[in-house]
């Protein structure tokens, strides 16, 4: 049906299917999508384990890229603060398959993320995560020891997924996220340096000495604070300011990875 619209010299277009609510798309709304598509050149995805890592996804893609199309270009920083959660772990699905991924969240510090299998029987990658972010002093400049850049390399700014090249040579950069394997016979860890505990290790060149966060750091943080508190219902979180301590809160993740019902919808909050 096309009737006229609220908007002056403009026209409202119902979709209407049996047994389905009533769409209503206003004609200046289907401007914009025909002038989006004028300017699609390829259609391209990636798979997410979850909603909240496809929007950091998301934002971080808007930042690099500036698209003129997408609105998207700042993440204003909240006037009030999201709930009371301040310092946690939120364990959602991972697009890896028999795994789980890990945003740990520390106020102040960058969002970390660790990818882990669910039969995974070490936990020293998540063991250095919880020291650096919650169990040991931060540096004077704020920051976890974890946080450390190699400044002479800084310029070359690799993407926030990207591994270090083969052979070269670097300095200890920000672990941005970690992936436990399965042991394999003669296999080499994934970022290629012989055997290891097939940690992964991923560089993010927006990583700036300082006691503030970088701008896509504060969006990031934003991002996780405001999506949590609107999902906090339906996720699974553990919260550091209650939890005892770190052998608990390494318990409490080991019995959510081995429980055969995590799978479902299944709330682990420790209070």
């Amino acid at each position: 049906m096309i009737l006229p619209s609220s908007i002056e010299g403009g026209l409202d277009l119902f979709f209407v299917k049996d047994g389905l609510p009533l769409q209503r798309y206003e004609t200046d709304r289907l401007q914009k999508i025909t002038d989006l598509l004028n300017h699609v050149c390829t259609i391209e995805y990636e798979i997410t384990g979850s909603e909240l890592a496809a929007i950091v996804r998301e934002f971080r893609l808007i930042k690099q890229y500036r698209p003129g199309l997408n609105q998207q270009l700042e993440v204003h920083e909240r006037t009030a603060r999201y709930g009371n959660l301040k310092n946690f772990i939120v364990i959602l699905p991972s697009s890896i398959e028999e795994s789980l991924e890990l945003f740990f969240v520390n106020d102040g510090l960058p969002l970390q993320r660790y990818e882990i299998l669910r039969d995974a029987v070490n936990f020293s990658g998540v063991e250095r995560i919880l020291d650096t972010m919650y169990y040991e002093a931060v540096g004077a400049n704020g920051r976890s020891p974890m946080h450390a850049i190699d400044n002479k390399n800084s310029h070359n700014s690799p993407t926030p997924f990207s591994l270090p090249a083969r052979g070269e040579e670097t300095r200890e950069t920000v672990i941005y996220s970690s992936l436990e394997t399965r042991e394999m016979p003669n296999s080499p860890s994934l970022d290629g340096r012989g055997k290891g505990e097939g940690e992964k290790v991923f560089s993010d060149g927006n990583i700036q000495d300082g006691n503030t966060l970088t701008e896509i750091e504060m969006g990031e943080m934003e991002i996780v604070l405001s999506w949590v508190d609107t999902n906090k219902d339906q996720v699974n979180y553990i919260n550091m300011d209650t939890v005892s301590g770190k052998e608990a809160c390494l318990k409490l993740l080991k019995d959510y990875l081995h429980d055969e019902e995590t799978p479902q919808k299944k709330h682990f909050r420790p209070s």
